[in-house]
């Protein structure tokens, strides 16, 4: 994280941490995980959408497609 942020600070870019989360795919499931960008904490979510999709830590499709089948009624 930190070489990212160096990166992002030197090309002046920022990062909202308000809009910024992290997902921790693992069977163990690690809940003391803490993840801070320039002291701020950024959230852990357990599904997340990239790219229009829809991801859980579990890789598991039947949250995903729950939440599709309930869209499309």
């Amino acid at each position: 994280m930190e070489t990212r942020n160096n990166w992002s600070l030197a090309n002046c870019l920022c990062m909202d941490s308000d809009k910024t989360n992290f997902m921790v795919f693992n069977s163990s499931k690690n809940n003391g995980i803490a993840v801070l960008v320039n002291g701020h904490q950024i959230a852990q979510v357990h599904i997340g959408k990239y790219l229009g999709l829809y991801v859980d830590d579990d890789l598991n499709w039947k949250k995903i497609t729950l939440n599709t089948s309930m869209v499309n009624y």
